[in-house]
Formats: structure tokens, C-alpha cells, sequence
């Protein structure tokens, strides 16, 4: 396969494959007794592919690689307490930002090269116009600029090799929500470039400055964000004689249990090892009012007549709306229901839509994530962020690329076709490009804002605590008890006593 079939491959297939526990700890492991010589030698951004990477590892590979210090964030999303209508993403709380801001960062220095690590693009066009973007931009700043591509899990195990190593890159796309917190003590301040893009274009919204900065100093610069809309069929809702798309949790149950009989049902994942199963089941919590943690990061706040609440919709959602397949699916579940032309409603990314075959697609509409009865809340893949490593003697130039790139923004959404968002409240006003060109895209407009976009711990910092209950997928393993039979107040106790060994 050529490097766009390994890339249409493995979006059908999986989308955020994590893996937890010992699997990560090991690889750590090796890598400290190797002296992490396992990083790939870097290729020239022109025309650069996808390398090889070891086996897929998670997150969690970087707790033991990297211990980073007990972190706070200055900000947290609104969102708690907040309705399901809360302003979208271009309404008047979206600022102008200054546009005659001016970058007074490090000074680049001419010669050498600076090197780059990031994902391998869902969307092959994308990794086509950053190479090539970068390579121009080394070009035109005295530098050899190179990018490696790696699968989209394997960018923390490349991360922690070179930081097993105190070198590799200079530059990373870092992809979890708890990645910047977990390198912080590996990472440069780049509050230069952060407060200028910040104050530049509006403002970063708050779930971007929860994952960029650690104890008050961004560690990162946000990039952009996936979100997780709900994608229905409309065909088969006007068949059921439901005439409105879903809007809020209990919306998804009614329409679901009558599609289910219909011979279509709805696809969340309740299951370990996905990131979509994490997403959906998070955002049920947190849209009951729920909370694994609270905003102080250190009190555990699961056991809760809200959280007992979400536990009981979902068993009520899986028994009336959705299969048993659910409970065994990974990243691809979703994905593949939808593309067998039985499912009826999804929450994924604009991946599964467009890996779709164009009858489904032409069947297809997209509807806002749902609201619970305390807000509307998603949990979406990222945020990401760009991380400057502290070793690199390419710093200036580090930054300096990010501002650029990120100055850059129009061209790069144009390439990327609209799957990822930005984070900065002036890219978030409507009429925004992409999304508003394409009629059923328009509402994807109205996914990513202050109010509902929030982080995996919320409302607690993204530190190494929420890294190892994400990774070992303690919130799925709640629900998925209490699918299987467990009462409620035994899988909220099972969670509790594993919150409490890992926050303690």
C-alpha cells in the first residue's frame, strides 16, 4: 500500500487505538534499558511518509518516561451548571482578538536542521501542504526543516523515546489532552508564542488552556481540536416519523429504542481500548452532572447521585437502543456500523462519514453532540498542541515555526477539509471556511466553543492522575459493570476504590 491506502486503512479501522496498563509500562521499560534508541531517523518534509513505528502504545507510556510535576491549569470550561443551549461558536462571546499583534519571540538561528514529529494526517491531503509548507519555510529562514509522520498512536512512544534520550526532535504535535502535562518538566516555556497567537485571534478557549498550561506557564501552543458530532440517518428517522435530529440524551434514547425494532440501531461504544467508547461515556457524565474528579485535582468526586444517574440511562440506552456488539467494539465499531448501512446514529468524527460509501453519505446529516440535564457537553480528541523540548538548540526556530503555521490557518483548514477545529475565538465565527461551504457541515460550526468543550478529568486538570484513569479506561469499566448486571452503587464503589488509589 502506498502511504494514502495505509492512511485510508487504518481511519476505517481505528482512530484513537489506546492501550493501557502494563503493555505501556513495559515498552517504557525497554526503552530506558535501551537508552530509547528506538526513534526513526527523520526524512525531508518534501514528499516525506509515514514511518514505522513499534507497536501501539498509549499515553500511559510517558508516566513512567517522564514525571512531570504535580500540575494546576488557570483556567477551567464554563461549562458546569450550564444548558443545553449555551452560546455556540460564533456568537457574540467570540472576540476579534488584535490583528495588529506583532511576534517579538527568540531569535532563529540560520543553519542546521529542525526536526519534527507529528501524525500521520487522516486527511492524506493535509500532510501534503504542511510538507511542503514546511519545507518553504525552511527555505525561506536559512534551515532544513524535516517531518516525520508517524500513526496517530504512536506519536507519545516516539515522544517518550526521545525523551528517554534528551533528543530526536525539536518540535512535536502533541496529542492527548494530558500530553503537555505529562512532558511539562521535558518542555521550554512558550508563553511568547502563546500569548501572542492568544491575543492575536481572539483568545484560546478554556479547554485549550487547561491541556497547554502547567502550574500558570504554557508548557504548549493549542493547535486545533476533533470534534465528536452525532451523525444520523435521515432516511431512517423520516421512516421512523421522527422529524427532528437528536438534541439532548433523552432524544437519543426515544429515537433509538424506536429505531432499534426498526432494524437500526444506535452505535456508542461501551467497551476498554477505545477512544471513542471514552468520549461518549465521559460526556453522559458529564452532561448528568457527573464528575470523576473535582476542579481541585485532588478530590474524588465519582461517588454521586448524578453519576448514578448517567449509569442508569446508559443501561436503559443500551438495552433499548443498541446492540451487544458494542460492548467488543474498538475505534472502528462505530465506523463500520455506519458504513454496513444498519446503524442509525453515531458520535464520531467526520472520518466516518467521509470513509463512507456515497449512498450512505447522501443518507447521512450531522446533529450538535447531546445534551444532558446539566448542559451540553463533549469530549473531544485533543485538544492538540505544539511542544518545544527543552533540549533542542532549534528553539527560536521552533516557535517561530508554530506562529507561522499557525498565521497560516486558512490554507491549512482548506487542506484538512474541515476535520479539525480551531481553538483561537476569532477562527470560530461563522461563516467559517470549509464547514460553511457544504450545507450538512454548517452545524459542525456550532461544535466547538467555551461552553461544552471540555477535557477528559474535567473539571480537574489534565496531569498524570487523569492520564492513568484514561488509560486504563476506568470510567468505561464503570459503565460497562453495570451494563453487564452490576447495580449501580457497586460499579460507582468499584470506581470509587480505584480513583481513590490513584488520586491518593
Amino acid at each position: 500500500m502506498d502511504k494514502r491506502d495505509l492512511r485510508s486503512a487504518r481511519s476505517v479501522l481505528t482512530r484513537r487505538g489506546f492501550l493501557g496498563g502494563a503493555a505501556a509500562t513495559a515498552l517504557t521499560a525497554i526503552l530506558a534499558a535501551c537508552g530509547g534508541s528506538a526513534t526513526d531517523t527523520p526524512k525531508a518534509a518534501a514528499g516525506s511518509s509515514a514511518t514505522t513505528a513499534p507497536s501501539a502504545a498509549t499515553a500511559a507510556a510517558t508516566t513512567a518516561a517522564t514525571k512531570a510535576p504535580a500540575a494546576t491549569t488557570t483556567t477551567g470550561s464554563a461549562a458546569a451548571g450550564s444548558s443545553a443551549t449555551t452560546a455556540p461558536a460564533g456568537s457574540a462571546a467570540a472576540t476579534t482578538g488584535d490583528p495588529n499583534a506583532k511576534y517579538a519571540g527568540p531569535v532563529v538561528e540560520k543553519g542546521g536542521t529542525l526536526k519534527l514529529l507529528m501524525w500521520a494526517h487522516y486527511v492524506p491531503a493535509f500532510d501534503d501542504y504542511f510538507d511542503k509548507w514546511a519545507t518553504d519555510w525552511g527555505t525561506k529562514n536559512g534551515l532544513k526543516v524535516t517531518v516525520d509522520h508517524v500513526p496517530t498512536n504512536t506519536v507519545v512512544t516516539k515522544a517518550s523515546a526521545d525523551v528517554a534520550i534528551k533528543g530526536g526532535h525539536d518540535l512535536t504535535q502533541l496529542q492527548f489532552p494530558t500530553d503537555v502535562h505529562l512532558f511539562a518538566e521535558n518542555l521550554v516555556d512558550v508563553s511568547v508564542p502563546a500569548n501572542y497567537l492568544d491575543k492575536k485571534y481572539g483568545g484560546y478557549i478554556a479547554a485549550a488552556k487547561q491541556v497547554a498550561i502547567v502550574n500558570g506557564v504554557w508548557k504548549g501552543v493549542p493547535d486545533f481540536v476533533i470534534p465528536y458530532p452525532g451523525i444520523y440517518r435521515k432516511d431512517y428517522f423520516d421512516a421512523a416519523g421522527i422529524t427532528k435530529p437528536v438534541d439532548t440524551w433523552d432524544d437519543l434514547l426515544k429515537a433509538g429504542t424506536t429505531l432499534k425494532k426498526a432494524g437500526h440501531p444506535v452505535g456508542l461504544g461501551i467497551n476498554q481500548g477505545s477512544f471513542d467508547s471514552s468520549s461518549h461515556l465521559n460526556s453522559i457524565l458529564y452532561g448528568f452532572g457527573g464528575k470523576w474528579i473535582e476542579k481541585d485535582g485532588k478530590t474524588v468526586a465519582i461517588n454521586s447521585p448524578e453519576t448514578k444517574d448517567a449509569i442508569n440511562y446508559v443501561v436503559e440506552l443500551f438495552k433499548n437502543a443498541m446492540t451487544p456488539e458494542v460492548l467488543g467494539w474498538d475505534d472502528s465499531g462505530n465506523n463500520l456500523l455506519l458504513a454496513s448501512g444498519a446503524g442509525s446514529f453515531i458520535l464520531n468524527p467526520i472520518s466516518a462519514y467521509l470513509s463512507s460509501k456515497k449512498e450512505i453519505q447522501d443518507a447521512c446529516l450531522f446533529s450538535l453532540p447531546p445534551a444532558g440535564p446539566k448542559g451540553r457537553f463533549m469530549v473531544a480528541s485533543g485538544p492538540y498542541s505544539w511542544g518545544v523540548w527543552n533540549w533542542s538548540k532549534q528553539q527560536g526556530a521552533a516557535q517561530q515555526l508554530i506562529v507561522d503555521h499557525m498565521d497560516d490557518w486558512l490554507n491549512g483548514t482548506k487542506a484538512n477539509q474541515g476535520y479539525e477545529l480551531p481553538l483561537l475565538n476569532s477562527w470560530l465565527k461563522k461563516p467559517m471556511p470549509v464547514l460553511s461551504d457544504v450545507p450538512k457541515f454548517s452545524i459542525l460550526q456550532d461544535t466547538i466553543n467555551d461552553q461544552s468543550t471540555v477535557i477528559f478529568g474535567y473539571p480537574g486538570p489534565p496531569d498524570t492522575n487523569a492520564a492513568q484513569v484514561n488509560n486504563t479506561y476506568l470510567i468505561n469499566q464503570m459503565f460497562a459493570k453495570a451494563v453487564n448486571g452490576a447495580s449501580a452503587d457497586d460499579a460507582i464503589k468499584f470506581a470509587e476504590d480505584q480513583l481513590k488509589t490513584i488520586y491518593k
